[in-house]
């Protein structure tokens, strides 16, 4: 059994007066295989790296023996190239990236 603290101030207020919690950025995926015309960073080294070994197709966790870095760590990183490039896929990323020639 769990035990929950509540805030006794807040009790008193109706769910009209309560504080609404900060409300997170939209992010506007592209749905075909158009992408954004606009990157808005450029990849780090190691982003860099990892865009490489993706585009050979190998799996997180070669990737992550390759480099010497957790799979949570590629993930982490594939996740942000993905996000930097405004695509929702690997071989998106890896298509997008040739177009920019950054591959």
């Amino acid at each position: 059994m769990s035990t929950q603290t509540v805030d006794v101030d807040q009790l008193a207020l109706g769910p009209e007066d309560r504080p609404v919690p900060a409300a997170r950025p939209v992010r506007l995926v592209p749905t075909s295989d158009e992408y954004a015309t606009v990157v808005t960073e450029e990849l780090s080294e190691r982003e860099h790296e990892v865009l490489k070994l993706v585009s050979q197709m190998l799996t997180t966790d070669e990737i992550a023996a390759e480099l010497y870095l957790s799979p949570n760590t590629i993930k982490t990183h594939v996740r942000s190239i993905m996000r930097k490039l405004g695509v929702t896929s690997r071989g998106r990323a890896v298509r997008r990236a040739r177009d920019l020639r950054v591959l």
